[in-house]
């Protein structure tokens, strides 16, 4: 007598069938550990090879039969693979997005590093020497105030300077009295230009630029003009990040670090020559050549 089965868990399911199996070891004196014994050395599936000892057979199942009339481990088994399938495919739509990158780690990855075949130095490379830290300003909210000894003072936000003046690029290079130095793409746009809009008037000439952390320094009309100096609203061509003076920086070429002002927020027109900036109060030289000590 030959009887069929899908597996172990249909003998369970059939009790009756299942004393059949027990009456057959029994009827033939055959112990279930020499059958298990002998799977092991025929290196035969277990299921497989204890039934076949039993004098039963464990057939493959037809795969092109419709699945509700496979044997019920085949249905289980299909089953189990599609609610995976689709566990799986929610566990990656409620996966939290990878975190975004900072505007400074942004500006990092974006810079340019080559100019016109010249080396640039590193968005990372400057040196944070601020008097109060870096300043996170909100461009929607920022205004840039052109005051002092002009005819029409101005009032102008951050895309009103960038849409309203056109843009200069120029190769520079800031030296730290603290011994380390940079050479930058810096964009921006001239002072100038700001100037000229406002109508200086004739008694006009230095200009003092201050900041939103409380910081000022001054320079002489001739050399902006002279120099085409320039407020840089980028760098290395990427959006100046807060760290590194953002909305604008001043470009002061040849001048001493100090020259350089970030997070511009006024440019007033004087006649004090002798104004005093912030540094310059504490003993460092107004005129700042590079070339010169920097201290009075």
């Amino acid at each position: 007598m030959q009887i069929l089965f899908t597996n172990f868990a249909e003998l369970d399911e059939h009790r009756q069938i299942a004393d059949i199996t027990d009456n057959t070891y029994r009827s033939r004196r055959i112990s279930r550990s020499a059958v298990t014994s002998t799977c092991r050395t025929l290196s035969e599936a277990p299921e497989e090879c204890f039934l076949r000892g039993a004098g039963l057979t464990l057939p493959k199942y037809d795969t092109t039969l419709p699945l509700m009339r496979r044997p019920r481990s085949a249905v289980y088994f299909f089953l189990l693979c599609t609610m995976s399938v689709i566990l799986s495919g929610m566990a990656l739509a409620c996966a939290p997005p990878p975190p975004s990158l900072s505007p400074f780690d942004e500006a990092v990855e974006m810079q340019t590093r080559v100019y016109e075949g010249q080396a640039l130095s590193s968005v990372e490379d400057f040196r944070e020497n601020s008097i109060a830290g870096p300043r996170h300003i909100d461009p929607d909210r920022y205004s840039l105030r052109v005051t002092g000894l002009v005819e029409n003072e101005l009032i102008l936000t951050y895309d009103a300077i960038l849409t309203r003046y056109a843009s200069t690029k120029k190769l520079a290079r800031l030296q730290c009295i603290e011994g380390w130095d940079v050479t930058v793409l810096w964009e921006g746009v001239l002072v100038q230009d700001l100037l000229e809009d406002a109508a200086m008037t004739p008694e006009a000439e230095i200009v003092i630029f201050r900041a939103a952390d409380g910081y000022s320094t001054s320079l002489f009309i001739d050399y902006l003009y002279e120099n085409d100096i320039i407020m840089a609203h980028s760098m290395n061509d990427v959006t100046l990040p807060a760290e590194l003076g953002f909305p604008f920086q001043l470009v002061a070429e040849s001048k001493w670090g100090y020259k350089w002002i970030k997070w511009i927020t006024s440019v007033e027109v004087s006649d004090d020559v002798f104004h005093e900036g912030y540094w310059e109060q504490r003993g460092f030289s107004d005129v700042a050549d590079v070339e010169d000590p920097f201290l009075s």
